[in-house]
């Protein structure tokens, strides 16, 4: 039973992307989901859903973001690490391998998107 959720408060300047990928449009059960926050100083924060037994919090990946300059190639890098972060499971809705390949294309794409002003 969850009994609460605590999450940072969002300051002035912080944007954020969710994106998932699911079989069905609209269903609850993701494949993947990937949550980014870029904060007003160009920090990085980054969960995933689906890729573990709970959501998880990627801190490797954020210090790998958070280690230099906030750049476009910086959304290359982070695809290319999330298969050594992430331990998916096969199951009825995807098998593991395609949810390596699927986690990596959303951060790709949730990272290019902020670092192009996109986020909300």
């Amino acid at each position: 039973m969850v009994v609460g959720v605590i999450l940072p408060p969002v300051a002035p300047g912080d944007t954020g992307v969710y994106l998932k990928q699911a079989r069905l449009k609209g269903h609850d059960l993701g494949i993947v989901g990937v949550a980014v926050r870029l904060t007003a100083a160009k920090k990085f924060a980054v969960a995933m859903s689906a890729v573990a037994p709970t959501p998880v919090r990627l801190l490797k990946l954020e210090e790998l973001l958070n280690a230099g300059p906030a750049e476009p190639e910086l959304a290359e890098k982070a695809a290319a690490e999330v298969p050594n972060l992430i331990k998916p499971i096969s199951d009825v809705r995807a098998s593991a391998e395609y949810r390596l390949h699927v986690a990596g294309v959303l951060v790709k794409r949730a990272i290019s998107q902020l670092l192009a002003g996109g986020g909300k």
